[in-house]
């Protein structure tokens, strides 16, 4: 009869080696999966910003629909997203613009109301001076050119700390955006397409745009007892044209007034006194 004695299995008998085939194991598998994570393609995880009228309820009740550029038409190149700072999308609503660097180049809304005037927000390169530049930029309705609408970016642009300069060849540049408005001319309904349009990249190499504001506009109304130099008095808003001398409306002559102690009048050549 074989003998058998009875004591501690074998595998109980060191629970020492035990532990530490057990932290071994699970040192090995934490490995594994670091170099997986390691030598995976994963990209890191970008997300856009909320515009804030993408949320219902929040924010102030305003007048004009607002529309991102990134989200209509267009058949520029999507910047962003990206919260770096110091890049154009940075600074954009939703962290993401539309460029156009070429001619035909374009970024195209749909009117979700009627509408006869619409404010940008749109970003042009500095100058090399850092003093900024102007060009042009073409306004369309359903394909018609309505307007060129001047654009600049001569306020914008700033480098540096605080105090911030316009050195170029600083660090730090931000500050890039501004916003122009344009009337139509009429109103135009819901369903209409109102385009920005590249015509010439000569002025500028580029034009960003973040976002469109859509509002229909009326004039203000004349408080009582203001005078308005154009209807009471025929002055020429364009400033183009002058009214002769003759046909401009006579005001009452001020009284003289008293001039300084010890000091004397001099006469004017129409012989109104002044000091």
């Amino acid at each position: 009869m074989a003998n058998h004695t009875t004591g501690t299995p074998h595998h109980l008998r060191h629970p020492t080696r035990a532990g530490l085939a057990a932290i071994a194991a699970t040192l090995l598998a934490a490995t594994s999966v670091t170099a997986l994570a390691v030598t995976g393609t994963a990209t890191p995880a970008s997300a856009a910003g909320l515009s804030p009228f993408d949320i219902p309820g929040r924010g102030a009740t305003v007048p004009f629909v607002e529309q991102e550029a990134e989200k209509a038409a267009h058949n520029g190149t999507k910047i962003g997203p990206d919260r770096r700072y110091g890049t154009l999308p940075s600074e954009a609503s939703g962290r993401e613009a539309v460029t156009l660097d070429a001619v035909g180049e374009y970024v195209e809304f749909t009117l979700t109301a009627p509408a006869n005037a619409v404010t940008f927000r749109h970003s042009l390169p500095d100058s090399p001076a850092g003093t900024g530049r102007d060009a042009a930029i073409d306004l369309r309705a359903n394909g018609t050119l309505l307007r060129s609408v001047p654009v600049t970016s001569k306020y914008g642009w700033y480098y540096g700390g605080y105090p911030f300069n316009n050195n170029p060849g600083d660090t730090n540049p931000h500050h890039f955006y501004d916003e122009t408005r344009a009337l139509f001319g009429s109103t135009y309904p819901a369903g209409a397409k109102i385009r920005l349009q590249v015509s010439s990249t000569a002025q500028s190499p580029t034009f960003t745009i973040d976002l469109a504001d859509f509002e229909l506009v009326a004039p203000i109304a004349k408080p009582t007892g203001v005078l308005d130099v154009v209807a009471d008095f025929g002055a020429d808003p364009s400033g183009a044209t002058t009214r002769p001398r003759s046909s401009r409306p006579r005001s009452t002559p001020e009284k003289p007034r008293a001039g300084p102690s010890g000091s004397r009048p001099a006469p004017s050549p129409s012989g109104t006194t002044w000091w």
